[in-house]
């Protein structure tokens, strides 16, 4: 059996290759701005269109459910294996050394986003599928499900899919370095809030992350804060004191008299390694909490985060 599949799978390497870089190319990244129609994002759903139609055009029945995940299947019987990718991709950062989405062929390896995980062992599945429908009979159906939520730890694809389509007998999921990699634990993404009153004396008054993944590790802060004339004469030097205790990565911007943006920068990395990242996002919270202890206006949720 090996060999016959072997032989076939050598005859098709090169439309296996092709079709992995073909979806690579579409910058799949999770957008809930997009609007209803494309829940996920507008270039989710013209991955998981490419996947449909190849699919199609293999031979196999294919379902988009609602733009936010889809299926491709063949066989008949009562009994289903299912096979979970998925074609969502995290955000591309400035570190790639080839355009994350223009896949490009080097040393026998492809690069680009989504190469490893999860477009690549999708398209990769899909194949195996077409090698198997074309070169045995099988007694059960085998569904490719296409969920395009992974990214953001929220699978809200495969809650979809779980309340209108057939549950499989048995399944696994082929993401990432496959067989190593056959199915997911589950991620907990923990919520720590505080109501927040803005003190004049020094305050928040914006943050941003960039749009930073829940499961990467941040690479980027930006803190706005605001402050009064009681304290405009001494935050700067108060600020680079706390910085030297430090050796982190931050800069501090004046905006104008009653404002600056302090800049946290790090190395981003997938939660799966987090010991390669290093995160800009505690590195700022320490620093801040520094500071408003140091006027005496304390935050317990800032306070709670540097000492645990």
């Amino acid at each position: 059996m090996n060999a016959v599949l072997n032989d076939y799978i050598d005859k098709i390497k090169d439309e296996i290759i092709n079709s992995t870089c073909e979806i690579i190319n579409v910058p799949s990244v999770f957008n809930d701005k997009d609007g209803s129609v494309t829940p996920f994002g507008a270039n989710t759903v013209k991955a998981l269109a490419y996947m449909l139609d190849l699919g199609k055009s293999f031979g196999f029945r294919t379902k988009n459910i609602d733009n936010k995940c889809g299926y491709i299947e063949f066989g008949k019987g009562k009994k289903l294996v299912g096979i979970i990718g998925h074609l969502d991709v995290v955000p591309a950062d400035d570190t790639w050394s080839f355009e994350p989405f223009n896949a490009t062929i080097s040393g026998n390896k492809i690069y680009g986003r989504g190469a490893i995980d999860d477009k690549g062992p999708t398209i990769a599945a899909l194949y195996a599928m077409k090698a198997v429908m074309d070169n045995y009979q099988l007694d059960k159906r085998v569904r490719l499900i296409i969920g395009l939520d992974e990214e953001t730890s929220l699978w809200r694809c495969i809650d979809r899919y779980k309340e209108t389509e057939e549950l499989p007998t048995v399944s696994f999921s082929p993401d990432a370095n496959f067989p190593c990699i056959y199915a997911e634990k589950t991620i907990e993404s923990l919520y720590l809030k505080q109501a927040y009153e803005k003190n004049p004396k020094l305050y928040i008054e914006d943050i941003s992350t960039n749009h930073n993944a829940i499961n990467v590790v941040p690479k980027f802060c930006e803190m706005t804060i605001g402050f009064d004339n009681t304290i405009i004469k001494d935050i700067d030097s108060t600020i680079n004191n706390i910085l030297i205790n430090y050796n982190y990565n931050i800069v501090v911007e004046k905006i104008d008299d009653s404002h600056m943006r302090i800049i946290s920068r790090g190395t981003a990395s997938h939660s799966a390694h987090p010991e390669l990242g290093d995160n800009a996002v505690s590195k700022l919270v320490i620093v801040i909490n520094d500071l408003f202890n140091y006027y005496n206006i304390g935050l317990y949720i800032l306070n709670y985060f540097a000492n645990y």
